[in-house]
């Protein structure tokens, strides 16, 4: 069986090939740090129900919301309990980011 797999693989390649995963053209801005997003999405986990759920209903795991949004934003954020650990930790400005983004909204100058 391993042989005919073999030669099967040898003759006809184009169907082991793997396409590349398409890649975002949205990236997270150098402008900020990945600690920023990470505020966020660690909010996002914490709060009941979860904004971001499954196909099906169900909530859905920290660590595949991380490694999606590195891929849809192209950044690296890490280990996704260090990243919890991270945001959860900080004494001072554990929500540095996400203050800055409620002033923004609530600006009356953005009206």
């Amino acid at each position: 069986m391993e042989k005919e797999l073999l030669y099967y693989r040898l003759e006809h390649p184009q169907y082991f090939i793997s396409e590349p995963a398409p890649q975002s053209p949205l990236y997270w801005s150098k402008k900020y740090h990945a600690v920023d997003l990470s505020e966020i999405l660690c909010s996002f986990d914490l709060m009941s129900p979860r904004p971001i759920i499954l196909s099906d209903g169900r909530e859905a795991p920290f660590y595949l919301v991380i490694q999606h949004f590195e891929q849809f934003l192209n950044v690296k954020l890490g280990n996704p309990g260090d990243i919890k650990r991270r945001v959860l930790e900080r004494k001072k400005d554990r929500t540095k980011f996400t203050e800055v983004i409620f002033h923004t909204l609530n600006d009356d100058e953005n009206e």
